[in-house]
C-alpha cells in the first residue's frame, strides 16, 4: 500500500528511531559491564535486547527512510515484503514495545533485589514506568474517534479510487493537503471475527490526503497497491468509518507565503493533496499544478483537474519531468519567488527535489511530502 506520510510524523519517527538506537547503545553497554546472578533475570534482560534490536530493525527499513530512500533496489524490496506480510503484523510489532517494558522491569527487579541496597531505584523505575503507562492508557481512553460515512466509492481505473466521506462532526481544523487516519468499523461482531481470517477491509488505521478542504464532506484519492487499499471496493456506500486528525503542515506553509506562486508537482497519486490547494488558493494566487501520470491514469487524472482549468496553470504528462521540461515549463518569477510543494515516492522527491535546484529553484523553497508505509 502506498500512502501518504505527513513530514511532521516522519520527523517524529527518524527522531525515534535514533532514541530506539541510542538506548539499544546503553543496553548494549549495561549487558557488556554487568553480571546477572540469576538466570530468569540475566535471560529477561537478554530476550529484550533481542526483541528491541529487531522492532528498531525493522523501524529504520520501513519507516524512517534512511534505507530505502537512499539504497538502490531497497524500496522494490520493502514493496515486496509489504506484500508478502498483512499490514496488522507490524501494528502488533509496535505492540511488542509493552511486552520489552515487561521484561526489563521483571528483569531490574530480579536482579537488584539478588544485590540488595538500590530501594530508591526500584522506586524511582517502578514510578516512571507506572506514570508512562497510566498516561498512555489514559489518553488512549479519552481520546474519541469521531465517525464518519461512506457517500462515494469508486474506482476511477485499475489503480485509482475515490473516496467520499462524510463525518458526524465537521473537521473545522481541516487545512489544504492534510491527511487524515482511516479505519474501517466492522459492522457486527461477525465481521468482526471474519478480519481473524483476513476477509473483508482490514481493521487498521491508514492515513490518507484529503484532495479537497470541506470540512464536511472529506475526499481522497487513493491509489490500490496494498492489502488495504484493494480491499476498499468492498467497502459499501453507508459504511461507516472512524476518522482521526486532521494532521499536515502544506497549508500552514502556504498560508506564511502571502501572495507568491504557487508551484504543485504530484508524481502518480502524490497529487491528491494538492488538488484540495489548488482548491483553496487558485482564486487567490497563482497556482501551477504539475502532474506526471502513468499513461493509464491520464483519462483520470485529466477529469479531476477539469475544474480548475480556468483558475490555475495545468500540465499533465505521462512521464516524469526532466530538466529540460522544467526549463522550459516554469516562468522565471514561479523559478526565483514560488513556493514549491512536491508529492511522491521518496526516491521521486528526491530526485525532484534535486532537477528543481538545478533549474534554479532556492532549496529552501522546497517543501515534500512522501509517500510511504
Amino acid at each position: 500500500m502506498t500512502v501518504i506520510l505527513p513530514c511532521h510524523h516522519r520527523l517524529h519517527q527518524t527522531r525515534g528511531d535514533s532514541l530506539g538506537l541510542a538506548a539499544l547503545v546503553l543496553a548494549w553497554l549495561h549487558q557488556r559491564t554487568t553480571y546477572g546472578a540469576d538466570p530468569l533475570g540475566a535471560r529477561l534482560g537478554t530476550w529484550a535486547w533481542y526483541l528491541s534490536i529487531a522492532t528498531v530493525s525493522l523501524a529504520v527499513f520501513f519507516l524512517s527512510g534512511w534505507i530505502v530512500d537512499h539504497v538502490p533496489g531497497a524500496a522494490r524490496l520493502r514493496s515486496w515484503l509489504e506484500r508478502l506480510l498483512p499490514h496488522g503484523l507490524g501494528v502488533w510489532l509496535h505492540r511488542i514495545n509493552l511486552v520489552i517494558v515487561v521484561m526489563v522491569l521483571v528483569h531490574a527487579h530480579i536482579l537488584v533485589r539478588l544485590r540488595g541496597g538500590y530501594v530508591g531505584f526500584l522506586l524511582l523505575l517502578d514510578v516512571v514506568t507506572a506514570a508512562v503507562l497510566i498516561a498512555w492508557a489514559w489518553w488512549a481512553w479519552r481520546r474519541r474517534r469521531p465517525r464518519a460515512t461512506v457517500m462515494v466509492n469508486e474506482g476511477l481505473n485499475a489503480d485509482l479510487r475515490r473516496l467520499v466521506l462524510a463525518p458526524d462532526t465537521p473537521m473545522s481544523r481541516l487545512e489544504p493537503g492534510d491527511v487524515i487516519f482511516i479505519k474501517v468499523v466492522p459492522r457486527s461482531w461477525s465481521a468482526a471475527l471474519a478480519r481473524l481470517w483476513r476477509q473483508g477491509v482490514p481493521g487498521d488505521w491508514h492515513p490518507f490526503s484529503v484532495t479537497g478542504a470541506d470540512p464536511e464532506r472529506l475526499s481522497f484519492l487513493i491509489r490500490q497497491l496494498g492489502d488495504f487499499t484493494r480491499s476498499l471496493s468492498e467497502l459499501p456506500v453507508g459504511a461507516r468509518v472512524a476518522v482521526q486528525g486532521p494532521y499536515g503542515r502544506f497549508g500552514r506553509i502556504a498560508e506564511a507565503g502571502g501572495d507568491r506562486p504557487l508551484v504543485l508537482v504530484g508524481m502518480g497519486a502524490g497529487s491528491a493533496p494538492l488538488l484540495s490547494m489548488i482548491e483553496t488558493y487558485a482564486r487567490r494566487r497563482p497556482v501551477h499544478l504539475l502532474w506526471s501520470v502513468r499513461p493509464a491514469g491520464r483519462e483520470a487524472a485529466t477529469a479531476l483537474v477539469a475544474p480548475y482549468r480556468d483558475a490555475a496553470r495545468l500540465t499533465v504528462q505521462e512521464r516524469r519531468f526532466t530538466e529540460d521540461d522544467l526549463t522550459r515549463i516554469l516562468q522565471d518569477r514561479e523559478k526565483t519567488l514560488g513556493q514549491f510543494f512536491i508529492v511522491g515516492s521518496p526516491r521521486a522527491v528526491i530526485a525532484m527535489r534535486r532537477t528543481l535546484h538545478r533549474v534554479g529553484v532556492p532549496r529552501g523553497h522546497l517543501h515534500d511530502e512522501r509517500l510511504t508505509m
